[in-house]
């Protein structure tokens, strides 16, 4: 009935109490990173291209020319002068600025482009992203086990994910880039697709606007939330194991309901984006970034290919291995398979694009930047693949994604201390960076809590599968009788 299809799709949520473990991770680490600042200012690189919309919103100019007298020494380049037009447009999409809207309400901000970001607006800058995490992480867990996760697994997933996957990183340190707002929307947008109802529409609009409004690339996550929906849409609605026919789901009034908005957000965020570009241009233009001749073909791709997943500087399965442990071991479970499918394609979608961009690394970065945004959904798959594997699958998937969040975790903070450069780095690097040998005893100390935190929640959650053991004695002695004949 249509009542039934604007409840929430199976499970309720879990107590606050249950996720107790990645609350305490959390909020040490923040207090960590804010007591003892890496670095500054917060605001920088790539990252002041994206606020200094904050500023030029206030003032309601959309030309940048400004910037281009009064270059900053810790930013690069940013806008260019069109002459068609005389007007100066940005590369960077106007979603970061318009999300920190709300913090002009509150203290002062630099509006004139001599002079450099406020105190205000960087600590508040660093504020918001780091709220955004919380936010993220918290949408992380609900969906989990809105979709039926063990609230233990999920806890799991997603406090390994968090920093595995690079997302603290790049809503601490690197908190001014669009990164943790991408995985933000996108984790927004599938929360709304799921809950249905009024709230859920609303929410669905702005996801779908601010994704296309922060990095075009967002754009995949349209296709991928979708069939996500229509995947769990089968399985809550089929009595049966079997999916619901395809037919059956599309013809239901509900389904429509829940995707429209997300798409309605979508195409106003396209209309805006592209009539920001064309007024710029002077021209009918898609991408912002078209001045700067984004892509290239030809002989290089494959090798950019194996750089994006491979380079000891920013190869995404060196330094974010987490992200295709979860995909492989989503895939091999049969219940999880689809999901995985729907990650495994995302993940080539960025691959493609990024093994063809004129810069494959992104420039100075920590790991490969632009697949960070995929995290949160990756671990919600993955969660879900714990709560449903055999006890055996979940050692092993347990053991391998504690591995890799260690892993990442060591290399950041290595990053931190500087000890591991941000590009470019030999191989000699990162294994000096990989041993923790120039460490401080601080982040010694906070990795060491890190790994015991997230044991604690792997312990918490296996505990609570405890029933599954009898199956593993028979598994085991079936296996020995095997062997003995």
């Amino acid at each position: 009935s249509s009542k039934n299809q604007n409840q929430t799709m199976v499970k309720s949520t879990q107590t606050s109490s249950q996720h107790l473990f990645i609350v305490v991770l959390l909020i040490a680490w923040t207090y960590y990173f804010c007591y003892k600042p890496q670095f500054w200012p917060f605001i920088w690189s790539d990252g002041y291209g994206y606020h200094v919309w904050l500023r030029h919103l206030l003032n309601g100019d959309l030309s940048f020319c400004s910037e281009l007298s009064f270059p900053k020494k810790y930013s690069h380049t940013f806008a260019s002068l069109h002459e068609q037009t005389g007007i100066c447009s940005n590369m960077y999409p106007p979603g970061v600025g318009l999300a920190k809207l709300p913090i002009a309400l509150f203290g002062n901000i630099a509006k004139n482009s001599d002079v450099d970001p406020t105190k205000y607006e960087q600590y508040m800058s660093l504020a918001f992203a780091l709220m955004l995490l919380f936010v993220t992480t918290w949408l992380c867990l609900k969906i989990s086990t809105i979709l039926g996760a063990s609230a233990s697994f999920s806890q799991y997933s997603v406090a390994t994910f968090t920093f595995g996957s690079g997302l603290f990183h790049y809503s601490s340190y690197f908190s001014s880039f669009s990164h943790v707002y991408s995985a933000f929307w996108s984790v927004a947008a599938l929360y709304s697709l799921l809950i249905g109802r009024r709230i859920g529409a609303a929410i669905g609009v702005a996801a779908g606007t601010f994704l296309i409004l922060t990095r075009a690339t967002n754009i995949v996550f349209f296709p991928l939330l979708i069939a996500f929906l229509f995947i769990a849409w089968t399985k809550q609605h089929s009595d049966s194991k079997d999916f619901k026919p395809m037919r059956s789901i599309l013809q239901e009034k509900g389904f429509y309901t829940r995707v429209a908005p997300l798409c309605l957000g979508g195409l106003l965020g396209v209309l805006l984006q592209v009539s920001l570009n064309s007024i710029s241009f002077g021209k009918l233009t898609i991408s912002s970034y078209s001045a700067s001749g984004a892509f290239e073909f030809g002989g290089e791709q494959a090798l950019n290919t194996l750089r994006v997943l491979f380079s000891t500087g920013n190869g995404v399965v060196t330094y974010q291995p987490i992200l295709v442990i979860g995909i492989f071991a989503a895939l091999a479970n049969r219940s999880t398979r689809h999901f995985g499918t729907l990650a495994l394609i995302g993940f080539l979608f960025y691959l493609a694009v990024y093994s063809t961009w004129v810069d494959w690394h992104l420039g100075h970065s920590f790991a490969h930047r632009g697949f960070v945004e995929l995290g949160p959904i990756i671990s919600i798959v993955f969660a879900l693949m714990l709560t449903h594997a055999r006890l055996l699958v979940q050692l092993f998937s347990i053991a391998l994604s504690l591995l890799a969040a260690s892993f990442t975790t060591l290399l950041m903070l290595s990053n931190w201390s500087f000890s591991l450069p941000i590009i470019d780095a030999k191989f000699d690097q990162l294994l000096t960076a990989a041993t923790g040998t120039l460490l401080r005893t601080d982040q010694w100390i906070m990795f060491a809590s890190s790994i015991l935190i997230w044991m604690l929640c792997a312990s918490k959650a296996l505990a609570e599968n405890l029933h599954t053991l009898p199956h593993l004695k028979k598994q085991i002695q079936s296996t020995l009788n095997k062997q003995h004949s």
